[in-house]
């Protein structure tokens, strides 16, 4: 015989519950058909409100637990059955020691630049910079088959854009 889950467990927990609202439901029913008569029983009404309202504080503990329990599960708390909180310290870890391997990278680099390498200027340190320039020139295609030099906006064939040899 297996042994039931968690999950199985929670389930047929909110299947009871569910038949305890059915009964709920069934004493508010008696209650509403004893008022209907024209000559209703106090004592009647009185015992049928009693039971309704024991059935659904009842039902009311019940499913308090029920949503005690997910919010429990939906917060990250510990809990049976899950590992969502471990998994969640599991990528923070391997994201610090990502973290972590960056830095000492850094570091050695750091440390090795500081140890033997030669004190080389950054690039552009005491340079002179070039003039500024305007844009830079237009596309220009490359020569044709004939030889003939192609303008920006033709195309290796000769002819524009749209243009098809009879135009």
């Amino acid at each position: 015989m297996a042994v039931p889950s968690s999950m199985d467990c929670r389930l047929q927990a909110l299947e009871q519950i569910e038949g305890e609202i059915a009964t709920v439901l069934q004493a508010a029913a008696s209650v509403l058909q004893e008022l209907a008569k024209d000559k209703p029983s106090a004592k009647q009404v009185e015992n049928h409100s009693t039971q309704f309202l024991k059935q659904l504080n009842g039902v009311e503990t019940d499913l308090t637990q029920q949503i005690t329990y997910l919010t429990q599960v939906s917060t990250g708390q510990p809990h049976e059955g899950s590992s969502y909180a471990a998994s969640k310290v599991l990528q923070m870890a391997l994201h610090r020691l990502g973290h972590a391997r960056s830095e000492t990278g850094k570091l050695k680099l750091n440390a090795s630049w500081q140890r033997g390498a030669p004190q080389v200027a950054p690039p552009g340190a005491g340079q002179v910079a070039p003039p500024a320039q305007g844009p830079p020139p237009p596309y220009q295609a490359p020569a044709g088959p004939q030889g003939q030099q192609q303008g920006p906006l033709t195309t290796p064939t000769g002819y524009g854009p749209g243009q098809t040899p009879g135009q």
